[in-house]
């Protein structure tokens, strides 16, 4: 059995606690928790920002996984509303460290990379996403962000959109070497 552990921001300060065991603690729903994209980037045709869900409430709760990601907004032919997306998990920027628990103290956050990519046909098919509804893993209640973020997708296909499970703190998960 694991023993948790604290986690900390960039700063040093505990942030939230991780842990690979069953906690009695009750799981985050979108009510609890308050999201921001935070630091964003970009290399060879993908871009990247950290998504950052602190929990708002002055009780501790989790989450564990993938947070559901939906994106609004238009695209170059025209279609507005609900983009159709292909979520997948794993970056080009930052390792997928997988679905682990991570508690939230009151005023404590969780954070994972979301990313998109610009290059399919030339950049033709460009679409523009002006939101992203966000739910906690496992719920279907959502909070909802304006964003500005550029994507494309393959011809007629869905576009694709990547994302890391959460970890502890505001940076997402620690880049490769």
């Amino acid at each position: 059995m694991s023993t948790p552990t604290t986690g900390s921001h960039a700063s040093g300060t505990p942030s939230a606690t991780t842990t690979s065991t069953a906690v009695s603690t009750r799981r985050c729903t979108a009510a609890d928790v308050r999201a921001e994209l935070v630091a964003h980037g970009g290399q060879a045709s993908h871009t990247f920002s950290v998504l950052v869900l602190t929990n708002k409430t002055a009780t501790e709760c989790s989450v564990n996984g993938y947070p559901t990601i939906t994106a609004i907004g238009h695209t170059s032919t025209g279609h507005a509303g609900v983009l159709p997306t292909a979520i997948v998990h794993g970056t080009y920027f930052r390792p997928d460290p997988g679905p682990h628990l991570v508690l939230l103290a009151a005023g404590r956050s969780a954070s994972c990379v979301v990313e998109t990519e610009l290059a399919y046909s030339g950049g033709a098919n460009l679409a523009t996403i002006t939101a992203l509804r966000i739910a906690p893993p496992g719920l279907a209640t959502s909070v909802t962000i304006s964003v500005d973020l550029g994507a494309t997708g393959p011809p007629g296909k869905p576009i694709p959109i990547a994302i890391t499970a959460l970890v502890t703190g505001t940076s997402g998960p620690p880049q490769s070497a």
